[in-house]
């Protein structure tokens, strides 16, 4: 994506086009708690512990070393 005026460096609520670079990212996980807890063993921030989403599926959400929200989803068949 390359907007035309560059945005503000502060952050936002505007949707996508609002500001530059990856904000977040979703992973599919077929071992959800495991994930979670080796990375809050490692000292990464946790802001969502592990809950359900809807029937069958699960999500937790993480912070890798930058901040950036990585969400996880696993989904039970």
């Amino acid at each position: 994506l390359v907007l035309a005026q560059p945005p503000a460096a502060t952050a936002s609520t505007g949707g996508f086009a609002a500001q530059t670079g990856l904000r977040y990212i979703t992973l599919a996980v077929s071992n959800l708690e495991e994930i979670v807890d080796a990375v809050s063993a490692a000292g990464f921030p946790v802001p969502v512990p592990p809950r359900p989403l809807r029937p069958g599926v699960r999500v937790a959400q993480i912070e890798d070393g930058q901040g950036t929200a990585v969400e996880l989803m696993q989904i039970d068949a």
